[in-house]
C-alpha cells in the first residue's frame, strides 16, 4: 500500500469542485446509514443519476477508481491515528510488511510533485482536506473513518474499506458493530491473506468480548489461511492463557518464534500495546490464568516473557 495520498491535478480539480458544491449527494453518506453502505457488495452509483452534477457524473464515469483508493488512504491515515483504550491499530502485519500510515507531510510533498508536470494547472490545498469536505463539508472536525470508509464504498465496494471500517469499530469497543462489518468481509476476501486478516480481525474482537474459544478458534484460522501473519499467534497464546492452556499457548509462541526470526523488533507493536494496556489486561484474568501465565512468562519461551512481562 502506498504511502501517500495522491491525485492527478485534474482528478484533484473535479474533486475540489465537487467538495465546495454544498448540494452535492455524491458521497455524503447520513449518520447512521454508513454500515449500509459499508456492506453493499456493489456500487451504489452508475453515473446516470439524475440527482447528480454534470462535475459527479464525470468522477464516477471515470476517476470512481482512483478517488475511491484516495480515500481509503484517508481513512487509514485517520485509523493510524486513533488512540483508544484499545491501544492503537497494529501495522506490522509480519516480518517483512508493514502496513505504513499516509501521513498529510508526504502527502502535500507528493502532491507538489505531481503538479509540477502541469503548468496550466493549479491545484493547491491539503488533499486530505479537499476529500474530507468531498465526504463532509460542514465538520469542523475531518469526518469519522467510517463516514470515509462509506464514501469510498459507494464509488468502488473493497474488502479493504470494510476491513478499516470494522477495525475502528473494534477500537472503540463497537463490537457488535464490527461483527456485523466483518461477516461481508469473510465472502468477499479475495484470496488467503484477506482471509487470514478478516479471521484476525475476528480474534480480536472476540477476545474484547471475553470469548476466548472463540477467539483462539479464529485465530488459528488465520493462521491456517496466512501462516506468516504475526497478530494471530499473539491472540492466540493470549487466549490459551485465559482458558488456562499453558502448553498450547507455548506451543503457539514457539512458532511465532520461528515466523520472527533473528527480527524480534516484528514485535514492537504488540510488547507495546501489552504494555500500554497492561491494567485492562491484569483485570480480564482470573486466579487459573494468573498461574499459567507466571508460568509462561518464567517458562523456557523466552517470547512469553518479551511479550506479557507488563501484564504479571
Amino acid at each position: 500500500m502506498s504511502d501517500v495520498i495522491q491525485l492527478r491535478p485534474e482528478v484533484m480539480e473535479l474533486v475540489r469542485e465537487i467538495a465546495q458544491r454544498p448540494d452535492s449527494v455524491l458521497l455524503r453518506v447520513k449518520p447512521g446509514a454508513e454500515m449500509c453502505a459499508l456492506r453493499e457488495d456493489r456500487s451504489w452509483l452508475t453515473g446516470s443519476e439524475s440527482s447528480l452534477s454534470r462535475a459527479e457524473r464525470h468522477l464516477v464515469d471515470v476517476y470512481r477508481e482512483e478517488v475511491a483508493y484516495a480515500l481509503r488512504q484517508v481513512a487509514w491515515a485517520g485509523l493510524c491515528d486513533v488512540k483508544t483504550d484499545q491501544g492503537v491499530i497494529i501495522r506490522r502485519l509480519s516480518v517483512r510488511a508493514e502496513s505504513a500510515p499516509a501521513d498529510r507531510r508526504s502527502a502535500t510533498i507528493a502532491l507538489a510533485r505531481a503538479t509540477q508536470e502541469y503548468d496550466d494547472c493549479a491545484v493547491g490545498g491539503d488533499p486530505q482536506a479537499i476529500l474530507h469536505a468531498l465526504v463532509d463539508p460542514s465538520a469542523c472536525n475531518p469526518p469519522s473513518v467510517i463516514s470515509v470508509c462509506a464514501a469510498s464504498q459507494r464509488l468502488v465496494p473493497s474488502f479493504r474499506a470494510r476491513h478499516i471500517a470494522a477495525a475502528w469499530y473494534g477500537l472503540h469497543s463497537r463490537l457488535a458493530s464490527a461483527l456485523l462489518g466483518v461477516r461481508p468481509m469473510v465472502a468477499t476476501a479475495k484470496d488467503e491473506l484477506d482471509e487470514s486478516l478478516t479471521y484476525a480481525l475476528i480474534a480480536d474482537v472476540a477476545a474484547q468480548g471475553g470469548e476466548w474459544e472463540r477467539a483462539q478458534s479464529a485465530s488459528t484460522l488465520a493462521i491456517e489461511r496466512s501462516p506468516e501473519l504475526i497478530a494471530p499467534y499473539v491472540a492466540l497464546a493470549w487466549s490459551e492463557v485465559q482458558m488456562g492452556e499453558l502448553k498450547a499457548s507455548e506451543r503457539a509462541l514457539r512458532d511465532l518464534s520461528s515466523v520472527v526470526g533473528s527480527h524480534p523488533e516484528a514485535l514492537a507493536n504488540h510488547v507495546m500495546r501489552y504494555e500500554q494496556l497492561a491494567d485492562a489486561f491484569r483485570k480480564s484474568l482470573n486466579q487459573s490464568s494468573r498461574i499459567i501465565l507466571r508460568r509462561l512468562i518464567d517458562g523456557p519461551v523466552e517470547l512469553g516473557r518479551v511479550l506479557f512481562h507488563a501484564v504479571q
